[in-house]
């Protein structure tokens, strides 16, 4: 089964709801997210994530495990901070 845009992701909030938090209140969003750095918290729910199975083209035998390749659908806010720490 694949994912589509209107799959909710963990926490139902799809990126462009997020994009559209910062045009309306970017400094309320940035402060959460600097807050969460400052005191050294990763928010459980950003931690969680979806795991969507993709076939690989050009396999004999889809029954395989190796004939698919999954891919980990990650929190945006969770991915966001994540990404500034290792910077």
């Amino acid at each position: 089964m694949f994912l589509r845009c209107s799959d909710p992701f963990p926490s139902a909030l799809a990126p462009s709801v997020w994009k559209w938090v910062m045009s309306v209140a970017p400094d309320q969003l940035t402060a959460i997210i600097r807050t969460s750095i400052k005191l050294g918290i990763h928010h459980p729910s950003w931690k969680q994530s979806l795991i969507a199975v993709i076939p690989k083209n050009n396999k004999k035998d889809m029954a395989q495990p190796k004939s698919h390749r999954p891919i980990q659908l990650i929190e945006c806010l969770g991915k966001l901070v994540e990404k500034i720490m290792a910077k």
